[in-house]
C-alpha cells in the first residue's frame, strides 16, 4: 500500500495512521471469524449412540464379592427376624408369623438374586476423551466423565477388596461429588493402568 508522503513526513501522524490501520485489520479478522461461525441443527438419528460402545466386564473376582455381600446381608436379615420373633411373642401367632416370614423370604430372595446377577450389568469403557461406567439391573444408568473434567484420580482398596485382590478407581470431577465416578472390581494392574492413562490425558490437556 502506498502511504501519503505528508503522513510519512510527520512521525506522530505516521504512528497514528499505522495504529488505525492495524485496528481496522483486527476488526476485519474478528468480523470474518464471526461470519464463519455456524450452529447447524443436528439430526438425532445421525448422532453416535452409546449402544455401539463395547463395555469391559469387571474382574471375575468381583462377581464373587457381590454374591458374598448379598448372602451376608440376607443372613443378617434372617438373624434380625429370629431376634424379632424371640422378643415379640405376638408375632409368633398366625397370620403374623406367616406374613413376616413371607416378607423376609421375598426381600432376602431379591437381594440374593441381585447379588448373583448384578455383575452381568456392570461394565466400563475407556475412550479417547472420556470414560464410561454402566450399572443397574432394573434401573440402568450410564455415567460418562470427560477427562478434561477430572481433577484428581485415586486408587482405593478396602478390606474386602484386599481379601479378593481387587481395587477401585475413583475420579473426582469439577462438578462435585454428585458427578464423581467410582469403578469397582478392578484388578490392581487394570486400576493402575486406567489411572495412569487418565493422568496422562490430564497433563496433555493442561499443556494444550
Amino acid at each position: 500500500m502506498t502511504i501519503d508522503p505528508s503522513i510519512e513526513a510527520n512521525p506522530e501522524v505516521r504512528v497514528w495512521y499505522r495504529l488505525n490501520t492495524y485496528l481496522r485489520y483486527l476488526l476485519f479478522i474478528d468480523n470474518h471469524k464471526t461470519m464463519e461461525f455456524t450452529n447447524e441443527v443436528q439430526e438425532v438419528s445421525q448422532l453416535p449412540h452409546i449402544e455401539g460402545v463395547t463395555f469391559t466386564h469387571l474382574n471375575q473376582r468381583y462377581r464373587t464379592v457381590l454374591k458374598t455381600e448379598s448372602l451376608i446381608f440376607s443372613l443378617v436379615i434372617w438373624i434380625g427376624c429370629v431376634i424379632l420373633f424371640y422378643f415379640s411373642p405376638d408375632l409368633r401367632t398366625f397370620p403374623f408369623n406367616a406374613m413376616v416370614i413371607f416378607l423376609v423370604i421375598a426381600i432376602t430372595g431379591m437381594i440374593t438374586w441381585m447379588g448373583f446377577y448384578a455383575w452381568n450389568y456392570k461394565g466400563y469403557a475407556v475412550r479417547q476423551h472420556d470414560i464410561l461406567f454402566k450399572t443397574g439391573i432394573f434401573f440402568r444408568s450410564t455415567l460418562i466423565v470427560a477427562f478434561n473434567r477430572v481433577q484428581h484420580a485415586e486408587i482405593q482398596q478396602g478390606p474386602i477388596d484386599r481379601w479378593f485382590g481387587l481395587s477401585s478407581v475413583t475420579l473426582y470431577t469439577a462438578g462435585g461429588s454428585s458427578s464423581d465416578l467410582t469403578i469397582p472390581g478392578l484388578s490392581p494392574e487394570d486400576a493402575a493402568a486406567i489411572k495412569n492413562h487418565i493422568m496422562k490425558k490430564m497433563s496433555s490437556d493442561e499443556e494444550e
